[in-house]
């Protein structure tokens, strides 16, 4: 005996401005634009499209619906009005994963919850694109297909519909509102169409030069460009692959790829390549024709401003600056190149700049990647456009904190007269992203650019610390056998321009350096070339035969071995050394060639 259990549902849908809309989509039944149900079975001789057809067919334009159910255990019946409107069986519950209680009851909820709709339900009150961006939108309910439609600003957008689904393609920036159906049963969606954060490809052009110009020139350049010259909307971001260039031979050219992403809060997040083109100009270094020794006074103790001269066309020249904040507060200390003219300016730059609480440090910081580049002529060329500053130097000082810096200035020839370069100490004031960024480096222009917002802020005159010619070339030699032989680094100091006092220690000058040994006895000779703080605290920098040596910082009196070498009886040898006396260190130091002695052997010689 078959029990069955009779379970009836009643769903009774007042009467609406709009009817109910059903249709069937092969053996799927859709009502108000809902999928709600999915026939898979043949019933007699109707198959699940022909099924699903005679159902939407019943349902369409009904405002009121009568449903129940009836199960047994092996098919459930769906009635409508007392009548079989769909009969579940065994295959059909079984195609489902179900049991024909189950499915039925579960239709019979999907029947409600669509039969209920409003007559318009978006899937979307709000949408946001990009302007080449396409968005459709699912709308159901009774007047999904026919409810009036209107967008009160045509300019932003265009909206069509195709059967139940909106599709909006932007025309231009901006908002609007699109509005559907009528009265209390209209709705709208708020559209939005916003730039992409930045566009791609772009492309840029930099400028260096060296024999060859080194990688960290290349990576240097490279990030400039990327700092301050990409294009975008208003406050983007960016964030980018690792630069990892080579270096680039004299005269030749290449193209970085690299690949970036750009994002800002009213802005779609874009992606793309950024094409850094770099020239290597093929500009030998041109030695430079004076120092400028920005030192006076050393220990500042107020802001003021401490130094200006002016760079002319195709004379280089090497810069040295040295402060201590000597005073009970922070100072920023900023050295500008400005171009006070109407015409762009090219500059080669090749720096060195730091910071620290130890001057002494400070001056070896500072040099020691200035002479690396320097030794190849590997530097930068940067535009400063008309009107604008360029950040040689930008930084923040605590008391007793000094900044040091050596760089070499060329203006090149075909823009203006002349660039003035200040060098100042001034009350730190607030800053915007970019200028932080620039306190924390020693190239602040890859951060900033040459801005035209900001200016020294002191009137000065021209200073007179120039120092002509600031290279020595010297030579000194030792004879096996006989005493040791001495050169005082530092000792006999350089004339300034105006014939004034005279560099006393010549920081910042750059000695060229013949250290030769002679072995006139009957004996092998074993010799070494030391360097000693004759002085006081230093730091040493050196060039030995193409080899770069940077030292420990050293107390006074220390000694330390740069070279040690075994001549043959008749034989000798010349050991080329480049140095610079450096700022925060004591001179003169001595270089000494003597037999050799049982100091240790610096770290990889």
């Amino acid at each position: 005996m078959i029990r069955s259990v009779c379970l009836f549902l009643l769903l009774a849908c007042a009467s609406a401005s709009y009817a109910a809309t059903a249709r069937a989509e092969g053996g799927t039944l859709f009502v108000n634009e809902v999928r709600v149900l999915t026939l898979r079975a043949t019933v007699g001789k109707a198959g699940p499209k022909a099924r699903a057809a005679a159902l939407a067919r019943h349902l369409d334009k009904r405002t009121e619906i009568d449903l129940s159910i009836q199960t047994t255990r092996q098919s459930a019946k769906i009635y409508e009005s007392g009548e079989v409107l769909i009969l579940i069986n065994k295959a059909e519950a079984s195609s489902h994963d179900e049991t024909p209680a189950s499915l039925a009851s579960a239709w019979i909820a999907n029947l409600r919850a669509a039969w209920v709709l409003p007559p318009i339900k978006l899937s979307n009150s709000s949408v946001t694109l990009p302007l080449k961006g396409v968005k459709t939108i699912d709308i159901v309910g009774r007047a999904a297909r026919t409810a009036p439609m209107f967008i009160d600003t045509k300019d932003v957008a265009k909206v069509t519909r195709l059967g139940a689904t909106l599709t909006i393609k932007p025309v231009g920036l901006g908002e609007s509102t699109l509005t559907i159906g009528e009265g209390n049963e209209a709705r709208e969606i708020r559209i939005r169409v916003l730039p992409y954060a930045a566009p791609f490809p772009q492309t840029y052009g930099a400028t260096v030069v060296g024999a060859p110009a080194s990688a960290s020139s290349m990576k240097s350049v490279v990030e400039g460009v990327l700092k301050t010259r990409l294009q975008g909307v208003q406050g983007v971001e960016w964030d980018w692959t690792s630069v990892d260039p080579s270096a680039l031979s004299t005269g030749q050219k290449t193209t970085l790829p690299i690949r970036v992403k750009a994002s800002s809060p009213n802005a779609f997040p874009s992606e793309g390549i950024v094409n850094v083109v770099v020239t290597n100009l093929g500009l030998a270094l041109k030695r430079e024709t004076e120092l400028w020794y920005c030192n006076d006074p050393e220990n500042v103790k107020k802001p003021q401003s401490l130094f200006m001269a002016r760079l002319q066309p195709n004379t280089p020249v090497r810069m040295l600056y040295h402060h201590i904040n000597d005073s009970y507060q922070g100072l920023l200390l900023r050295v500008f190149m400005s171009n006070n003219s109407d015409k762009p300016a090219q500059v080669v730059i090749i720096p060195g700049d730091s910071k620290d609480k130890n001057p002494v440090l400070a001056g070896v910081l500072a040099a020691d990647p200035f002479f690396r580049s320097w030794v190849y002529g590997s530097g930068e060329v940067v535009t400063i456009p008309p009107g604008g500053n360029l950040p040689i130097a930008f930084r923040r000082l605590a008391p007793q904190e000094t900044s040091s810096g050596l760089c070499y200035l060329r203006l090149l020839p075909g823009g203006p007269e002349n660039l003035t370069v200040t060098t100042e100490a001034v009350v730190p004031y607030d800053l915007d992203a970019k200028w932080q960024a620039a306190l924390r480096t020693p190239t602040p222009w890859r951060e900033v650019g040459a801005p035209s917002d900001v200016s020294p802020a002191y009137p000065s005159e021209h200073s007179v610390v120039i120092y002509p010619s600031p290279f020595k070339d010297e030579q000194f030699t030792y004879n096996a056998g006989g005493n040791y032989s001495f050169f005082r680094i530092g000792q006999r100091p350089i004339a300034r321009q105006d014939k004034g006092q005279a560099l006393d220690g010549n920081f910042g000058v750059i000695y060229n350096i013949q250290a030769k040994a002679l072995n006139n006895t009957g004996s092998a000779a074993d010799i070494e070339l030391v360097f000693e703080t004759s002085a006081g605290y230093s730091g040493g920098i050196f060039l030995l035969d193409g080899q770069f040596i940077r030292l420990p910082l050293m107390q006074a009196k220390a000694e330390a071995r740069l070279a040690r070498f075994r001549l043959e009886p008749g034989g000798s040898k010349t050991i080329n050394v480049s140095t610079i006396p450096l700022s925060g260190s004591s001179y003169p130091a001595t270089l000494v060639l003597r037999p050799v002695s049982t100091l240790p052997d610096l770290p990889g010689k």
